[in-house]
């Protein structure tokens, strides 16, 4: 999901095209934060070792961030590898685990 600028109207009212005009200012602030840019990727199924995960970005990510996970190991994502596409990455795992990941940036 890619955050879109917000489309400012014609009015001839002077207070509503001022507090439009105040939104849309600090939309655009908002669209710049790359963080509120991602997909989050519930319940993956990661195996010790390396996993493919779809992250559904859309994108090629620049970064992740495990939100949860059902045990306890080493969660990363080793960016340098080339298997990394607008598709899919792979993750890496120190046990076998359930995790939702966050995908964003890029």
């Amino acid at each position: 999901m890619s955050l879109k600028a917000v489309q400012v109207l014609t009015v001839s009212d002077r207070t509503i095209a001022r507090i439009q005009d105040n939104i849309a200012a600090f939309l655009a602030q908002l669209i710049g934060v790359e963080v509120l840019d991602g997909v989050v990727i519930e319940d993956a199924t990661l195996a010790a070792g390396a996993t493919p995960i779809e992250h559904l970005l859309g994108r090629v990510p620049s970064r992740m961030i495990v939100t949860s996970q059902s045990g306890a190991a080493a969660i990363w994502w080793d960016r340098t590898v080339a298997t990394t596409t607008a598709k899919s990455a792979v993750i890496h795992s120190s046990a076998a685990i359930v995790a939702d990941l966050y995908f964003f940036g890029g």
